[in-house]
Formats: structure tokens, sequence, C-alpha cells
């Protein structure tokens, strides 16, 4: 007899580079919640069409978990994936992690660049990639979320949090999901995926682009497995030496702090947060 796989009852929704990486392994320590062996399965934006049956078996193996969960930072700016999910997992636990947008921008900018997929400047890169700035603009897609999940279902924190406490973090995490509050090992105090730089920019674009084509035909869990694997990072990557890491102007954070101040101000009116008091929004961005 054929067994079904359970599907999600916990969901990641975004956005990048603002913590997934880390959740995706403390997740996978966690003896009580079983997470997909690779992040970013996009089935509720992207490849809805593969069918629930798909879908079930990215669990295989999550029968007998509390939690059982996955990772897909693009599904907080899509709207059909909202009502996809609450059309077929209504109950399921959403989590949001919002991270200052001017860093979260210049991080992605940092993470493409290693791969090669984009300008070396970053102003170049901003005309190039859209998704550096709407990515960062919160408001109006955690409100069609808010409209179509009650909030006691979605858990919205701060990257700021993370950074400040990863234990305290992950003690919230833990109680949002119903799991034991077990204190993470400290392995797991720092950064997963600190930015850096490739080796080889043509390898490295190469390495991408054939990932992406595996998820596209359905090989999201090889993928994860190839992503987990040290030694291929280290062969792929090095950590910036101190002189060469790019940084960000003042000039040009002044600009996007610009850009974005509305949309902090609504975002935080929305959640009841006071992010432009957190990010140096009210007097200017702090140092």
């Amino acid at each position: 007899m054929k067994t079904v796989s359970p599907l999600p009852n916990f969901i990641y929704l975004g956005p990048s580079k603002a913590g997934s990486s880390w959740l995706f392994q403390v997740l996978k320590w966690h003896p009580e919640t079983y997470i997909t062996p690779a992040k970013d399965l996009y089935f509720f934006d992207r490849f809805f069409h593969r069918g629930v049956d798909w879908y079930s078996r990215q669990f295989e193996g999550a029968k007998g978990y509390r939690v059982v969960g996955e990772i897909s930072h693009d599904y907080l700016f899509s709207l059909k994936a909202a009502e996809r999910m609450v059309n077929l997992i209504p109950d399921v636990r959403l989590m949001v992690c919002l991270r200052e947008p001017v860093a979260r921008a210049f991080s992605a900018f940092l993470y493409l660049r290693k791969h090669g997929l984009c300008s070396p400047c970053f102003e170049s890169a901003l005309e190039e990639h859209s998704s550096f700035l709407a990515h960062g603009m919160y408001w109006s897609h955690l409100r069609s979320y808010l409209e179509i999940f009650s909030k006691s279902k979605i858990h919205i924190c701060l990257f700021d949090s993370l950074e400040d406490n990863p234990v305290q973090f992950s003690q919230d995490v833990f109680s949002f999901l119903g799991v034991q509050p077990l204190i993470i090992p400290k392995y797991l105090h720092s950064k997963t995926l600190p930015a850096s730089t490739s080796r080889s920019s043509h390898l490295s674009r190469l390495i991408k682009s054939g990932a992406n084509l595996a998820r596209k035909w359905g090989f999201a869990r090889q993928v994860g497995q190839i992503k987990a694997s040290r030694g291929i990072q280290r062969l792929l990557y090095r950590s910036f030496r101190p002189d060469e890491r790019p940084l960000l102007s003042e000039v040009m954070r002044a600009r996007l702090t610009e850009i974005f101040r509305p949309d902090v101000t609504a975002t935080a009116e929305l959640i009841g947060i006071d992010l432009p008091g957190i990010w140096g929004y009210s007097e200017g961005r702090k140092s």
C-alpha cells in the first residue's frame, strides 16, 4: 500500500537574506521538526502545475514529526501563493523575518555578485535586478497575507533579533511552532552563510545556472544535498580579504533609505513594531 507523505504545517515565506539558511539548519537540528532537504521548492508560486502529489513527495520521511516545513523565500511576494496555501493547507503556520531593507538589498547584491550574476558595481546591479528594492518593500505583501491568514498564524520577527540573540530568537520560533524549547548548540550561534566571494566567477555562474535548471526540472532535493556539502562550498568560495569586500557608500545608503522610508513606516503601523526606531529611520540611518 502506498504511503502518502504529509503536507507541511509550517512555511517560511521570506524574504531572502534574512536568516533563512540559519533557520534551515536550526529546524534540521531540532528532533521534532522536519525540513525539506532543499530550500526553495517554489511550489506555490513557480511550480504549482506539478501538482499536490509531487509536492507531497518532497516530504517523504516526514511522518511522525510534530512540525513539517519548507523554506521558500519568494512566497512572501506572491499573492497567488498565499491564495493557494490557504486553499490547500489552511491551518499552516507561517513565518516572516524582516531585515532592514538597505542592508537586505546590499546582501542580495553580494550574493549574486558571488555567483557572477550581476554587475560588480552595486549601483549598476540595482538597475539590473529590480528585486533588490522590490523585496525590501514589505507592507503590501504582508498586508495581503494578513488579510488571508489570521495574525496568530504568522510569526513576524526581525533579523536584528537573530543577530542580537540567536538563542532567544530560536526559543521564540520553537514556541510559535509548539515544539520543545531546546537550547541550540554553539555552531548555530553564528551566521550560516556569511558573505564570501567566488574562487572562479565563471564556475560559480555555471553552478548556479545548473542549480536553477535542476529546480526547474524537479531535482530540488539533489540541489539541497549538493549545497549542504562543506567541501563543495570551500571549493567554490572563500572569505573576503579585508581589503576586497565591497562597501556600501553613505551616499547610496542615504539615497536608498529615503526610497524605503514610506514603506518602513507603513509596515511598522501594520505589524505594530517600531521599525523606524529600530532601523534608524526616525532620525536618519543608524551607524
